[in-house]
């Protein structure tokens, strides 16, 4: 009997150390899981390189997080806090996090707890790292699928300004502008957007909605805006025939 309860007594010393450990729990996380690779260099002196196991984790969950299934979301986040709880400053830990609560906005169920964290570790993200496009762009993600569009146009314009080709940003814009009445501007985003990028979805839904919008046009104007008509009726056509 003593032996028996030596023996657990271990166990849970071994449990506690190697699992209540935030960097050995990563690592051990990470050696199970065959997408995670730690290599000799991540092992300095017996010592587990921190910095480089976040950066692994933050990978790790990105990838779950471009599934797009509420599943996958789930695990992203919990990727993304577990880079965090190694290392607190790391700002695109924050911005994927912030991603990932946006993500469970827009396209799984959600409370309004949700909408905090997606805009709370945007914020977060910022703060650590104030020349960051992406951590901007989460930010009008946030405000974004939050329905605060008002509130996304400043971060999204500051995404922009550290990085002018994100399509992504111009075509979120273009639609923010399109649902504000402001037509002539999300069309001139929305032509950006599709110049950037001229196989995306989204962008040639959003040009779809905002040419909706436009309704019976005069000749003159709708030769102002014959590019992205063209560009968008063709795409379309296109992806129909291919279908």
């Amino acid at each position: 009997l003593f032996t028996l309860l030596l023996l657990i007594s271990l166990l849970v010393v071994i449990y506690g150390y190697f699992f209540q450990n935030p960097i050995l729990s990563a690592i051990t996380h990470a050696i199970t899981d065959k997408t995670v690779s730690i290599d000799e260099s991540d092992i300095i002196e017996g010592e587990p390189n921190a910095e480089q196991v976040a950066q692994e984790l933050y990978q790790k969950g990105l990838l779950y997080y471009q599934r797009y299934r509420a599943v996958d979301n789930i695990i992203a986040i919990d990727f993304f806090k577990k880079s965090i709880a190694i290392k607190a400053d790391y700002s695109l830990a924050y911005t994927g996090l912030s991603q990932a609560y946006s993500q469970q906005i827009f396209q799984f169920k959600s409370d309004n707890s949700t909408q905090a964290h997606a805009i709370d570790n945007a914020y977060q993200a910022i703060t650590y790292d104030s020349n960051s496009a992406e951590s901007y762009k989460a930010l009008g993600t946030a405000y974004y699928v939050s329905g605060w569009l008002s509130k996304s146009i400043a971060p999204y314009l500051k995404s922009l300004a550290l990085d002018p080709n994100n399509t992504e940003v111009v075509s979120n814009l273009s639609f923010i502008y399109s649902e504000q009445g402001n037509l002539i501007d999300a069309l001139t985003l929305i032509e950006e957007a599709l110049s950037l990028d001229n196989k995306h979805v989204v962008s040639m839904v959003h040009a779809g909605q905002t040419l909706q919008r436009l309704g019976p046009l005069s000749y003159t104007h709708l030769r102002a805006h014959e590019t992205v008509l063209d560009r968008v009726c063709g795409l379309l056509l296109e992806k129909r025939e291919q279908s």
